[in-house]
């Protein structure tokens, strides 16, 4: 089950050299690639979100917009709610920022990205490969209790149900994640995404707001854990 990333860019001539390129470095990652350019519009589609939902991180270049570079807002729109929208979803998210965006910090935040200068594409995709290995990706086994078992296997056919996990490191817990749950040889697995080895995790099924099934906090190396 390779981990799923999203990539939102500008679907133009002048950002073309993203998809000619960076998306064959990511799949060389070990990366399943999505994005939403048969769909994209200024107003964000559902089907471009349930990309995003399926999956685990997000990475989005802010590029100049074409013809509308001395505007207050001079990037892409699609790019910017998509991102937004990742961060709702608690994932992973890089922006890769082009030098002369404007692209106010808003909902966003004031967040750590990667500056792109066309005239070194290469040191900024290099930044890039780097921050992407440091997600940590890991895939985990859920084992649920044989009592349960059919039950947590039947959340999965119901679209209001979701699985999301946090992370205890030196202390500190981190917000919750959302994670991607599949089937898989008849086991149950989860992609996650920052999971440090010295880390523990703690995963729960939510079904309409509700919490319908969780684990104990585990150890990053713990297969399978055990959830009820």
């Amino acid at each position: 089950m390779p981990a799923k990333v999203f990539l939102s860019y500008g679907y133009n001539s002048r950002d073309r050299w993203i998809e000619e390129r960076v998306v064959p470095i990511l799949k060389a990652l070990g990366l399943e690639v999505l994005d939403g350019k048969d769909m994209h519009g200024e107003v964000l589609q559902e089907g471009v979100k349930d990309r995003i939902r399926q999956s685990d991180g997000l990475i989005a270049f802010s590029t100049l917009r074409p013809g509308h570079e001395a505007e207050a807002f001079n990037t892409h729109v699609w790019v910017r709610d998509e991102m937004v929208f990742a961060l709702g979803l608690g994932l992973a998210v890089i922006e890769v920022r082009e030098e002369g965006v404007n692209n106010p910090p808003g909902i966003m935040g004031d967040r750590e990205r990667i500056l792109l200068k066309q005239e070194d594409r290469l040191a900024s995709v290099a930044e890039l490969v780097k921050a992407v290995s440091g997600w940590s990706m890991r895939k985990l086994q859920l084992l649920p209790a044989p009592a349960r078992e059919a039950e947590i296997r039947g959340f999965l056919r119901n679209p209001q149900f979701e699985v999301r996990y946090r992370i205890r490191r030196n202390g500190v817990d981190s917000p919750h994640r959302r994670g991607r749950l599949e089937r898989i040889k008849g086991g149950l697995y989860m992609q996650v995404v920052g999971l440090p080895d010295d880390a523990l995790i703690e995963v729960e099924g939510v079904l309409n707001g509700q919490v319908v099934f969780g684990s104990d906090w585990e150890s990053a190396d713990a297969v399978p854990i055990a959830v009820v």
